[in-house]
């Protein structure tokens, strides 16, 4: 994955992107392929498929053969409380919150046993 993100990192460069637009769409891209490897199905051994398309804003694309989302929906991703000590904070619960809070257009569905997640990333920030 990180080999990945690398290679995505010098392509955005010669294409122009913004800096923040660049790290942003990083950011987003390794929490989707980092949740697909640990709970789409962690002995995943299928290829995934990464479009990504630059302009004025990122659209990424990004189909994987794993477990379908529970409820067919990403989840939520509340903002999680840390107003607790350290030892009580959870493990998880952040990356859809990240995911969201860099996205617009977040669409999800499960075709021909395929998860196909869509989004934005936008130069403005998220305009959800």
């Amino acid at each position: 994955m990180r080999d990945f993100l690398v290679a995505l990192g010098r392509r955005m460069d010669r294409s122009d992107v913004c800096e923040g637009l660049r790290t942003s769409t990083e950011l987003v891209l390794a929490e989707v392929l980092n949740n697909i490897v640990e709970h789409a199905r962690p002995d995943f051994a299928a290829p995934i498929d990464v479009t990504v398309r630059t302009g004025c804003d990122v659209r990424c694309r990004v189909i994987d053969r794993g477990t379908p989302m529970p409820g067919l929906a990403p989840p939520p991703g509340h903002r999680q409380s840390v107003d607790c000590p350290l030892e009580e904070l959870s493990e998880g619960g952040y990356g859809w919150f990240l995911i969201r809070s860099l996205t617009r257009d977040l669409s999800y569905e499960r075709r021909s046993g395929r998860n196909r997640l869509l989004f934005t990333v936008a130069a403005t920030g998220n305009a959800e």
